[in-house]
């Protein structure tokens, strides 16, 4: 995924519960793309009538049949970006008396390329190709935009 430096990016995650019994209080960690930790977050819920949109039954539990969501802003920073989120709930006891902490991580990533320069692209280094006036090369003129003759522009991002 391509995304302009600068502008607003969000995350959605979705976390579902493959396993056989109820998980409390889910808890969702996003690393915020660097190793550290003092700059990790905690995306927001997205909320309906007070419970998580996928809490079908609004008992607060990620039952097995849920997929519950929740999301993040930010802005695209220049280069490779890669984020790690993490899903964790508390722990829960199995049939054979197991304690078990469930934990899930995915991660998402794009690049974030600026914009320095427009170039005329195609449409400046093809003779004719501005206003079908031979011999009249490069930018188009008021008259030739005016008369309706300029067709398309292909403008190209360069770096």
């Amino acid at each position: 995924l391509n995304i302009f430096q600068g502008q607003p990016v969000t995350w959605t995650y979705d976390v579902k519960n493959d396993g056989n019994v109820a998980l409390a209080h889910v808890v969702v960690t996003d690393d915020n793309g660097t190793a550290g930790t003092g700059d990790d977050f905690h995306p927001t819920a997205i909320l309906s009538g007070g419970f998580n949109s996928g809490d079908i039954n609004q008992n607060g539990l990620l039952d097995t049949n849920e997929t519950w969501h929740y999301q993040a802003t930010g802005v695209a920073q220049l280069g490779n970006y890669v984020n790690n989120a993490t899903a964790t709930t508390d722990a829960f006891v199995d049939t054979a008396l197991h304690s078990r902490t469930p934990l899930a991580t995915d991660s998402s990533d794009y690049e974030g390329f600026s914009n320095k320069a427009l170039t005329q692209g195609f449409w400046g280094s093809h003779a004719d190709a501005w206003d079908n006036i031979a011999g009249n090369e490069g930018n188009p003129t008021k008259s030739a935009v005016a008369s309706h003759v300029l067709s398309g522009l292909d403008v190209n991002p360069r770096t």
